[in-house]
């Protein structure tokens, strides 16, 4: 089981705000692969939004992937299996649209794949984008 961890402020460090963001939100349950509608809304974004700093991406996960993902475990259940396919699948998503993201700005930006995952409360499954300007 997750635990909450405490953030520590320290006055000194500037804290990095994105600049902008985009998301798909329709990526088929318990799925990892870019739809054609996510494709071609990250292509129209892109398209004239080529330089940035750094590029975040973040894997979303939502309720029904956790159904799926519990039911496919439920039979030799490991406490942090759960968990395991969660942050998998969310991973998967992010390097999907990790690649999508490499054919559309320029390959010198710095992209990280953010080590913790959004789990959605309103069914959405995907991935977000932050862009730092």
């Amino acid at each position: 089981k997750q635990k909450t961890v405490e953030k520590s402020y320290n006055p000194d460090v500037k804290l990095l705000q994105a600049s902008d963001r985009i998301g798909c939100y329709d990526t088929p349950i318990a799925q990892y692969q870019l739809t054609k509608q996510c494709t071609n809304r990250l292509k129209k974004f892109f398209k004239n939004r080529k330089e940035a700093k750094y590029y975040e991406l973040i894997g979303v996960v939502g309720d029904k992937d956790f159904k799926v993902l519990k039911d496919y475990d439920k039979e030799e259940r490991i406490d942090s299996t759960h968990y395991l396919l969660i942050a998998g699948l969310s991973q998967l998503r992010s390097l999907e649209a990790y690649w999508e993201l490499r054919q559309l700005i320029n390959s010198d930006v710095n992209v990280k794949i953010a080590n913790y995952t959004l789990e959605s409360t309103q069914g959405k499954r995907g991935f977000v984008i932050r862009i730092y300007d």
